[in-house]
């Protein structure tokens, strides 16, 4: 019994490792940073605890897509690329 059962923990253990570093997201698309919290009003209300939240990298924009993203108010024509220019 004792065999049967160091088999099952070494296998929760092995599944939960597999799943932790899984479920982690890579160091490259974002980091963690601290958020005040919500403080509700009152004066016997708990003090507004500090979270720590992930924030996701931001995306670069292609070439293309600052292209698009830039259009003249006035004559909606394309002012950024010179083969768009008019």
């Amino acid at each position: 019994m004792n065999i049967k059962f160091s088999g099952v923990l070494v296998g929760m253990i092995a599944v939960f490792a597999a799943t932790s570093a899984s479920a982690s997201p890579r160091p490259d698309a974002g980091h963690y940073e601290w958020r005040p919290g919500v403080q509700a009003p009152g004066p016997r209300a708990p003090l507004a605890v500090a979270r720590r939240v992930w924030v996701p990298a931001a995306i670069a924009m292609t070439d293309a897509d600052v292209c698009q993203s830039m259009m003249t108010a006035k004559s909606g024509a394309m002012a950024c690329c010179a083969s768009h220019s008019s």
